[in-house]
């Protein structure tokens, strides 16, 4: 059993992918990341503008505790991916009571 808002979250940060929208992107991102950056949308844009999003699917959600999900997404009908779908309450500090953001880093592997 996973939680849903967890895969909604993942969706929205898809969504805004495939629509170009980083800002919105951003706001989909785990806490941790943003605050590891002087320029969180700097780098997403730097990370993610050199791959078009056609299509993507969840494959497989997996519940690995109260504050982790691990999503396997596929897009473009040919790349997959394990993406990590972290609970915070604020860097640094996961919780079951935070707000889901994705691990940016763990989808490199869909665009590289």
């Amino acid at each position: 059993m996973t939680d849903d808002q967890a895969t909604i979250t993942l969706f929205k940060f898809l969504k805004s992918w495939q629509a170009g929208d980083a800002k919105t992107m951003l706001n989909h991102t785990q806490l941790t990341w943003r605050s590891r950056s002087k320029n969180p949308l700097g780098d997403l844009v730097a990370l993610y503008e050199s791959v078009d999003i056609s299509t993507f699917k969840v494959i497989r959600a997996s519940k690995i505790t109260d504050f982790k999900v691990d999503i396997l997404v596929e897009i473009n009908n040919k790349s997959q991916a394990t993406l990590c779908i972290i609970k915070e309450i604020a860097p640094y500090k996961t919780s079951k009571d935070g707000q889901w953001g994705v691990n940016p880093i763990s989808a490199l592997r869909l665009i590289r």
